[in-house]
């Protein structure tokens, strides 16, 4: 047996080979006949120093997994992966916006007032940007935007967050029409395995493959297609000859066009042309103005009808909304709702089942019902849609 670095990768020495093969030249160099055994004073010693020098393999293993970019873990990946640039995104706060009602004279400054979940205490969010009502009436205003006060996945579907935390003079009352944007934890060690694989893949640039990866690195962006037409003709999408189209699904969508723009430039191919209704300007590095287009998708909303079995320890329906919710927004996960790809109801099935509690699952999906008597197991989207899921479009009821 061969230990150590060798030519299939490093190979760590057990715990019960040290103490073999101590016991071998023990009995070589001293009395075969030597009480070895775990009960004897030499049998204790040897499991003493032997769990102390496989201690030391264990570490050297590690070490080696540290340099494989598919092995390496925590602060090791961290490390290894800056090397090619790419870093460990941070934990992401949940956002709502708000529907609140002011009384005439009253300022709230950032961070003053804090609201919770009616029936979730727990669930936290503090305003982001300043209340005012200078006017001598009662005002309400529209799409405040409120952070949750601790970053990760923090729910707060529509019409939930009404518990005023700080009861604050003036401040009368408050709502989200909409679900929460949910945040996220820091991400964890595979995911940033895949999204490294992507980035590196985007470097290439140029490519179909290399537009899309990098698109996707965007903040903003939740999914993209990059389809090209590299015939002479209209293509049957409406492509005009030898061009391509970024079709990219963001949000919030009026905040990232520029910036989708410089990098489809930074990356498309000398002499084929950008495609789409979306133009923003941009300027090269002789500092020369082009005009870069993209298109938006159009939505096309997805109801889940999803029937479970639960046993102890089930996680909830509220979170498993959640949760589904997050799959489908999430590259790399089983509920991704890409632009351009149908919906399959079977995606949601195995993000149900990974779940604590969920014992069985079935699903199907619709355009237009959460009914699970008229869904079905797929729903088509075009090469210039994409699905989204919203909590009031996701049933959950217990398998018949």
């Amino acid at each position: 047996m061969v230990w150590g670095l060798t030519p299939d990768g490093f190979v760590a020495k057990t715990l019960e080979e040290i103490e073999a093969g101590m016991v071998q030249k023990q009995r070589d160099n001293i009395d075969p006949g030597l009480d070895t055994s775990q009960f004897g004073l030499i049998g204790q010693l040897n499991g003493i120093v032997a769990s102390e020098i496989a201690a030391v393999w264990e570490l050297g293993e590690a070490v080696n997994d540290s340099q494989d970019p598919d092995k390496a873990q925590g602060a090791s990946q961290n490390g290894l992966y800056a090397l090619t640039g790419s870093t460990r995104d941070d934990a992401k706060l949940s956002v709502v916006l708000c529907t609140v009602t002011l009384q005439p004279a009253t300022t709230i400054g950032v961070g003053e007032a804090i609201a919770s979940v009616e029936g979730n205490p727990s669930a936290r969010f503090t305003n982001a940007e300043p209340m005012v009502n200078a006017t001598g009436g009662v005002l309400v205003l529209e799409d405040v935007q409120f952070e949750a006060t601790e970053p990760g996945p923090v729910l707060a579907n529509a019409d939930t967050l009404t518990v005023r935390e700080t009861l604050i003079t003036g401040w009368d009352d408050i709502t989200n029409p909409l679900d929460a944007t949910i945040g996220a934890n820091i991400e964890s060690d595979s995911a940033f395995r895949n999204r490294r694989e992507d980035e590196l893949f985007a470097q290439g640039g140029g490519t179909v493959d290399g537009i899309r990866a990098d698109l996707l690195q965007l903040e903003t962006v939740i999914a993209c297609s990059v389809i090209e037409n590299t015939t002479n003709e209209v293509s049957a999408d409406g492509l005009p000859p030898k061009s391509f189209c970024a079709v990219v699904h963001s949000y919030p969508p009026e905040l990232d066009g520029q910036a989708i723009c410089e990098s489809i430039w930074g990356n498309k191919p000398a002499g084929i042309e950008p495609f789409g209704d979306i133009e923003h300007e941009v300027a090269d590095s002789e500092g020369n103005h082009h005009y870069v287009s993209f298109k938006r998708p159009s939505e096309t909303d997805v109801y889940v009808a999803l029937r479970i079995t639960t046993g102890p320890g089930y996680i909830g329906d509220d979170a498993l909304k959640t949760v589904i919710i997050a799959s489908a927004e999430t590259p790399n996960t089983e509920g991704y709702l890409d632009v351009g790809v149908d919906v399959y109801a079977g995606r949601f099935v195995t993000v149900a089942m990974q779940q604590r509690g969920v014992l069985n699952a079935e699903a199907r999906v619709s355009a237009t019902t959460s009914d699970y008597n008229l869904g079905a197991a797929s729903l088509a989207i075009g090469s210039f849609e994409t699905g989204v899921l919203d909590t009031t479009r996701i049933s959950i009821v217990p398998i018949p």
